[in-house]
């Protein structure tokens, strides 16, 4: 079988105009080829048969022809040697491999008229022609299109359709879990369905990490005892930060039905799924949630290993990056030593050309003071908090209801796809607003007692203090001195030249 290569629109034409190229496609990414393969071997058979040579191949692998916008090199690649007249046969294995779309069908249609090729489609026992110079196969073409076009409708429809009957019978939506369950496929007269059980050792371990997280043991650290232990995914992945937290915070893990995302808040009716066991109470799942919030911001630890206070709150203005505390030589003394940033790829993958320092002992000092000051203020422990949460929440369904909508009139034909492209962008992105509002309320909401709050702050226990910290501050977003160089020394009494320099953002602001 002749290698897939690409196709270059400059190169020399196709001596005999008469010879074939052969198109395959996959909407999901097929990773060994198999199924790209087979498609390639019957349009091969049939052109062997046929005494067609095949001289081109194009392929595109994980390339839907029915959603918008996704681009498709293999096609476009094809679209530019029918038009450049090099292809006079092209051989598919069905025509919905072409496309899914009225109009990129008819986009099709036009090239091979102009070029006066011809359409094969065989699915290895029958075989479908279409000369785009009859005007009767141009029709044909048509109407193979739409069908193609409405079994792509009446796929998408039937997948909602499954996915709200799973949600009414608050049944787990699917996807991979990746520890802690397994799969059971069970029969019921003539219907299969799925059963997620729970595997005990896993079960046991998933349980220990939620009781050392509610201790306050940082995440972090709870990753290194796993990665030592040798405990991996179900995928035998190494179980990261982020993993982890997904495992703790997904719902399921209470046995609770919820519908969103890892990236979009988790929204449960608090009904307990049907097919899938709980690892965790509801209560135990809450506290644990909440300590979560506590301990495993994203940027920064409570554990033993955090030597300094202030790590991860103090971050460069422009790109997020966060400072690094240190001394300027060697066996200096502690108020010899700064907070540092260097210039490179930021936390949000931008380069940054800044690199300037504070000195530690002032930029402490002037902390220090305004977090007491905060306290002391107590605008943090606002009672409606809680309820501005769940009107967001209640907002957020309605959105989703909304999307629902919207679909359900694409379907009906009262709007265009057009008009439903825009309408679900416009709600999508409402979504993301009320989920990152939702994410800062919940935060907010962890509310802990004033007077412990000031007593913690002022003690000598750094997984205290920096508990507190984790509860009331966001950031301390770093600006450099625009008039002088950050490496003059700085006494330790003269805090005034810093405080133009630090834009601190209150979790919840005054």
């Amino acid at each position: 079988m002749p290698a897939i290569v690409t196709y270059d629109a400059m190169s020399t034409p196709y001596p005999d105009p008469s010879q074939s190229a052969t198109y395959a496609r996959m909407s999901q990414l097929n990773v060994d080829g198999e199924r790209i393969d087979e498609q390639i071997t019957i349009t091969d058979t049939y052109a062997a048969a046929h005494e067609l040579t095949i001289v081109e191949r194009f392929v595109d692998n994980g390339a839907s022809a029915w959603r918008e916008g996704v681009q498709r090199p293999g096609f476009d690649a094809l679209m530019v040697a029918i038009r450049a007249g090099k292809v006079r046969t092209v051989l598919v294995w069905r025509e919905s491999r072409i496309t899914r779309d009225v109009g990129v069908g008819d986009l099709f249609e036009k090239a091979m008229k102009a070029a006066g090729a011809r359409l094969i489609s065989t699915d290895g026992k029958t075989s479908t022609v279409y000369d785009f110079t009859r005007s009767a196969d141009c029709g044909n073409w048509r109407s193979a299109v739409a069908q193609s076009t409405g079994d792509s409708d009446l796929k998408s429809e039937n997948v909602r359709a499954a996915r709200r009957r799973k949600e009414e019978r608050a049944e787990y939506m699917g996807g991979p879990v990746g520890f802690g369950w397994r799969s059971e496929y069970r029969r019921n007269g003539s219907k299969w369905s799925i059963r997620w059980l729970v595997v005990p050792e896993e079960a046991q371990e998933l349980r220990r990490i939620a009781e050392e997280v509610r201790k306050g043991t940082a995440v972090n650290a709870i990753c290194r005892d796993l990665h030592a232990k040798g405990i991996t995914t179900n995928e035998g992945k190494p179980i990261v930060p982020t993993t982890l937290r997904g495992y703790l915070r997904h719902p399921r893990i209470a046995g609770l039905f919820a519908t969103g995302g890892t990236t979009r808040a988790w929204v449960t009716d608090g009904r307990m799924m049907t097919n899938m066991d709980p690892i965790l109470t509801v209560d135990e799942w809450g506290k644990t949630v909440k300590a979560l919030d506590v301990i495993s911001g994203r940027h920064r630890s409570t554990g033993t290993r955090v030597r300094h206070l202030w790590a991860g709150f103090i971050s460069c203005h422009k790109c997020a990056g966060k400072f690094i505390r240190g001394t300027t030589r060697r066996g200096e003394q502690d108020e010899f030593s700064s907070w540092r940033h260097k210039a490179g790829r930021g936390s949000d993958y931008s380069d940054c050309d800044l690199w300037f320092s504070f000195s530690a002992t002032p930029l402490e000092a002037l902390l220090e003071d305004l977090v007491s000051a905060y306290l002391a203020r107590h605008p943090w422990t606002r009672s409606d908090s809680a309820s501005a949460v769940e009107d967001l929440r209640r907002e957020r369904l309605t959105v989703l209801a909304d999307l629902d909508g919207a679909d359900t009139q694409l379907e009906a034909g009262e709007i265009s796809p057009r008009t439903h492209t825009v309408i679900t962008r416009q709600l999508e992105s409402r979504i993301t607003d009320i989920d990152q509002q939702i994410e800062a309320g919940t935060r907010a909401t962890v509310q802990l007692d004033p007077a412990d709050a000031v007593r913690a702050w002022g003690s000598d226990d750094l997984k205290a203090r920096r508990r507190v910290l984790s509860a009331i501050l966001d950031t301390v977003a770093a600006y450099p001195d625009p008039n002088t160089s950050d490496l003059r020394r700085i006494s330790p009494k003269d805090r005034a030249p810093y405080r133009d320099r630090l834009d601190v953002r209150w979790l919840h602001q005054e």
